[in-house]
């Protein structure tokens, strides 16, 4: 009985349930960061920002070098949504600070 309930217990997950943002999980918003379209890069950042999906850091991190101010803006917001756990972007978040792009001011 007991390895019956165990069983149960790793397929059920416990009962915890993965956060989504509009359907789709953190790491379905990481992948779509690396999508080719701007307008899909800058929604996964701000999912990712509503979802202070901390494991996207270091994703949220490169996305602040991307061709696209405002993905960069959006990038940096989720950075600053996230707090604490995207420490590792703050050098990257200060460069950006110095960026021309008004998209970034």
């Amino acid at each position: 009985m007991r390895t019956v309930l165990l069983s149960l217990l790793v397929l059920v997950g416990c009962g915890k349930k993965e956060a989504l943002y509009n359907g789709k999980s953190a790491a379905q918003w990481q992948q779509a960061l690396h999508d080719p379209l701007p307008g899909v890069r800058r929604e996964a950042a701000g999912a990712l920002g509503a979802l202070k999906a901390g494991q996207s850091a270091a994703d949220l991190t490169a996305a602040l070098k991307d061709l696209d101010g405002e993905v960069r803006a959006k990038a940096a917001e989720a950075i600053w949504s996230i707090g604490p756990d995207a420490n590792e972007a703050v050098p990257n978040l200060i460069s950006l600070l110095k960026d021309q792009n008004p998209a970034c001011a």
